[in-house]
């Protein structure tokens, strides 16, 4: 479901459901810049979603992106994302000033990269993370890689920088393998054991204005593991500790 409330959260403005018979999972929303919708949900029987003309993908899978009308009563543009495997969840959504959509999450074996981007191969384990870069009309995927070790590794937070030049996610692996990817003087380049969170910059996403993307593949340039024992986020001062490094 989707609600839209008030902003002193007295009256309930709008409500709506999106789904099927099966079992569907908002985990991600953001507005742009005319107030619609984007919404990134996880669907695990991975059809039945509605499509619209021209979208990125139809073919059924298990991440799906709807754009609503800031009423809630109009789907503009609904896509299947990720490829047609049942691995794949939107955990995060972000625009920018273009809205171009960057999306973030956690995928499978199937799953849809660009060439030329960092990763373009699943790694291992059940998951790895994964971020996504897609035109404001949800019609072209311009760049899309994993991100990941040899076992699960997760996206939760993702965020651009105030120039929109690269991206920042956040998350935790299960790597004991130590294998994440992590950059020459990082805060902490060492797996500390257990599940370790992680903070990772890429860097060199070109191509943010026009409806047609394209542009650079992202490139790590600053990636460190951060030991947070209950696996709560430290917070975005970190960020300014890093000395530039790129891969």
């Amino acid at each position: 479901f989707i609600s839209k409330f008030s902003s002193d959260l007295t009256t309930l403005s709008a409500s709506t459901f999106i789904g099927t018979s099966g079992t569907e999972e908002v985990r991600a929303l953001v507005l742009d810049s005319s107030n619609a919708l984007y919404v990134g949900i996880y669907q695990s029987s991975g059809s039945g979603l509605e499509t619209t003309a021209s979208v990125l993908q139809t073919a059924s899978g298990a991440g799906y992106i709807a754009k609503l009308s800031s009423n809630l009563q109009t789907l503009n543009i609904g896509t299947y994302f990720g490829g047609t495997g049942t691995g794949t969840e939107i955990l995060r959504l972000v625009l920018d000033s273009s809205n171009i959509v960057y999306v973030a999450g956690i995928a499978g074996s199937v799953f849809t990269t660009t060439s030329g981007a960092y990763d373009t191969s699943f790694n291992g384990g059940t998951y790895d993370g994964f971020v996504s870069k897609i035109t404001a009309n949800l019609q072209t995927l311009s760049e899309s890689t994993y991100i990941g070790g040899s076992a699960d590794d997760f996206v939760h937070a993702l965020g651009l920088s105030a120039d929109q030049d690269n991206v920042y996610i956040g998350g935790y692996t299960e790597d004991s393998t130590t294998d994440y990817p992590t950059t020459v003087g990082a805060y902490d380049t060492t797996h500390n054991g257990g599940e370790d969170g992680f903070i990772t910059i890429l860097g060199a996403i070109a191509g943010g204005g026009g409806q047609d993307g394209g542009g650079g593949a992202p490139v790590p340039e600053f990636s460190t593991f951060m030991y947070i024992a209950t696996l709560l986020w430290c917070g975005y001062f970190m960020f300014k500790k890093f000395n530039s490094q790129t891969v």
